[in-house]
């Protein structure tokens, strides 16, 4: 038995039964106050849309 008792799932396991989880990944996505947005949370949109991601790295030193 754990030791807590009360702790159940995480709110992503929540959202994900509810069916509601690509919607609140899109709206993290969308929401312009927000500008944390990191590469788990692009990797998890694109998952939910069923698209990829590629990363590309460029040493252009003329781009600034």
């Amino acid at each position: 038995m754990t030791q807590h008792k009360h702790v159940g799932s995480s709110l992503d396991d929540l959202l994900e039964s509810d069916g509601a989880l690509e919607q609140v990944e899109a709206s993290r996505l969308l929401d312009d106050k927000d500008t944390g947005v990191t590469i788990i949370t692009l990797i998890r949109a694109g998952l939910a849309l069923r698209m990829s991601w590629t990363l590309q790295a460029d040493s252009d030193s003329k781009r600034a």
